[in-house]
């Protein structure tokens, strides 16, 4: 079966801590979204090349001292291990495949030279496996006695066979016994200090271990005593110190839960100079062959570099940092689209994957979006019921309908004449709206429960809307009055029309993909969206030759509409799929899903 191409992602798991690396090279980074690692030249999102392999979402990543190897992991399910996967970093190809740990992979490091990869899983194990062999070279419990556990690992600069570990209440100094295949630790005297450590790093020479704390300062441990030297800055950054890094130069690089990045003096770690970035810092990196930049991850799914001679930070790349709830393509315009989720909407080009306006409305979280055909606003869906005008040039609000849905306006469309809304109740809405007026001109009330989806055909004389009580009705759009009520047992979550037949395709929370007789309401074939997992979305390709649907099984499926046949899929989400479309001219399917990532996929 062929496969979907991958073109292009937007977005970046930024929750992933230490999730965004510099390579070695000074050139690429490296960064998960979803359950694929994404490698490209820094600033160039054409240049994305993708490792796929790992089943969900990934929660660890390093790259090799030489940057010959780069190393991930994931998270799993309580009675499955966690899959650790070592990639050749010139071809993209996995070497090997480890599953070890519980629960989930939370740390990698790699050795000087790259011989050894330490991985610390969430079942508070330290696993080290032999890069060059292929093969785990023994394993240890990271923690003993009445100490939490442990959070963090990282190897020496100096030496293949020592490496620290930190976590509540713990710091440990371990040396691997190649000889008697053995890894021995001890404690680092710590004296009457108590912290839980989030991240570790070596000085260049091993003379010091600097360690970030939940309480937002950094352990100075002195690496050949193994004992606390400081603890600094005197004003503890907010919210923790989430990332960790020591300079080209030296000093300390932190970034914290509050969004701070400071520079700490190695020698009494006050702080040098600060910037604030947009949520929390879970990755910080650095490469000695650019010490002009540093590189940031946050939360909220930015990717930043700051600039060491000013401290001044440039946003190279930004994300959905939740649940993307809508995807859609003007008419007529396969080179812009628009998405929406928790907090605002984007515009992007499809393209360059470059985002062209951002529109923040904190507190509130946007259902749905829409565009009339002259592109002269932005229309938006949003939990609180309202419905939101904007300008695609400037993102500013042109006018507001309050209580247009009460609970939730969870479905837009629009022909430019009509604007058509659904809600959670649902009522479907007619609008007139303009610039400058906006007039309901009649409510539909054939629907009882959540309007799931609404879709004009592509002549605009008809409209179906899909809803979770089991109903789906066709309407006429002129007489705004219903010609056919198809009804299932199961909750509607997606329709849409063929233009050239009049067949309605439906999905619903039954896994099933159903063809109605449009005249008649009667099924003329159904198949199966998937063993286990509702679909999402249905959207028609515009020749009407193919049917593409998203779901929570996390695939993007194409179908060819004549014979029903399953075409290509598409892997690479880890979370459910909320919607996927063809642009207008076919070029490209998009999908989003709950990870928060955009996929741009070819067919090939």
């Amino acid at each position: 079966m062929p496969g979907l191409q991958l073109c292009s992602t937007i977005g970046f798991s930024g929750r992933v801590q230490g999730g965004l690396v510099a390579h070695p090279d000074g050139r690429h980074i490296i960064y998960p979204l979803g359950s694929i690692l994404v490698v490209m030249i820094k600033g160039k999102p054409t240049t994305q090349r993708f490792l796929s392999g790992h089943t969900s979402e990934i929660t660890a990543v390093a790259v090799s001292r030489t940057g010959k190897y780069i190393a991930s992991g994931q998270y799993s399910s309580i009675d499955q291990e966690s899959c650790i996967i070592l990639w050749d970093f010139e071809t993209l190809e996995k070497l090997y495949e480890w599953p070890m740990h519980k629960d989930s992979v939370k740390c990698l490091s790699f050795s000087k030279t790259d011989k050894y990869l330490a991985s610390l899983g969430g079942d508070d194990r330290i696993v080290i496996w032999d890069v060059f062999h292929g093969k785990g070279f023994t394993g240890w419990q990271a923690t003993i006695g009445s100490t939490g556990n442990c959070c963090a690992v990282a190897f020496s600069n100096t030496s293949d066979t020592s490496f620290v570990s930190g976590g509540d209440t713990n710091l440990r100094f371990w040396t691997i016994d190649e000889r008697n295949v053995k890894i021995r630790a001890e404690n680092a005297k710590l004296d009457a200090v108590k912290r839980i450590i989030t991240c570790i790093r070596m000085d260049e020479k091993d003379n010091n271990v600097f360690c970030g704390t939940t309480t937002g300062d950094v352990l100075k441990v002195g690496f050949g005593q193994q004992k606390l030297l400081l603890t600094g800055p005197r004003k503890m950054l907010g919210e923790g110190i989430t990332s960790l890094e020591v300079a080209p130069w030296g000093d300390v690089v932190v970034g914290s839960g509050c969004g701070i990045v400071a520079v700490l003096d190695d020698k009494d770690l006050k702080v040098i100079t600060s910037t604030q970035l947009n949520g929390r810092v879970t990755s910080t990196s650095m490469v000695a062959s650019t010490n002009d930049e540093i590189l940031c991850g946050t939360s909220e799914s930015d990717i930043v570099a700051i600039n060491t001679d000013n401290f001044r930070p440039k946003i190279l790349s930004k994300g959905h940092s939740s649940a993307i709830n809508d995807v859609f393509f003007p008419a007529r315009s396969s080179d812009l689209f628009t998405t929406c989720s928790a907090g605002g909407f984007h515009v992007w080009n499809s393209r360059t994957y470059q985002e062209l306006l951002r529109v923040d409305i904190p507190r509130s979280e946007c259902y749905c979006i829409a565009v009339p055909p002259d592109g002269k606003m932005i229309i938006t869906g949003w939990a609180d019921g309202r419905i939101r005008g904007y300008s695609p040039q400037t993102g500013k609000q042109l006018w507001i309908i309050n209580e247009a849905h009460l609970n939730g306006v969870t479905s837009i469309v629009t022909n430019g004449d009509i604007t058509i809304t659904g809600g959670m109740t649902g009522d479907i809405c007619i609008w007139r709206i303009g610039l400058k007026s906006q007039h309901l001109i009649k409510t539909l009330k054939e629907h009882h429960l959540k309007v799931a989806q609404i879709k004009f055909s592509d002549d605009g004389s008809e409209f179906v809307s899909a809803a979770h009580d089991g109903s789906c009705i066709l309407w006429d759009t002129d007489k705004l009055t219903g010609k056919q009520r198809f009804m299932s047992q199961a909750f509607f979550n997606g329709a849409d029309i063929h233009q050239e037949t009049g067949i309605l395709t439906t999905v619903s929370s039954d896994k099933r993909i159903v063809f109605w007789d449009s005249f008649n309401a009667n099924v003329i074939r159904e198949l199966d969206a998937s063993l286990n997992a509702q679909p999402n979305s249905i959207c028609i390709s515009p020749d009407g030759r193919y049917f593409v649907t998203s779901g929570d099984d996390k695939l993007v499926k194409v179908w060819d509409f004549q014979d029903g046949e399953l075409i290509a899929v598409g892997k690479g989400h880890c979370g459910n799929i909320k919607k996927a479309i063809f642009s207008p001219d076919q070029s490209i399917i998009v999908s989003i899903g709950a990870e928060g990532g955009i996929y741009i996929w070819k067919l090939q």
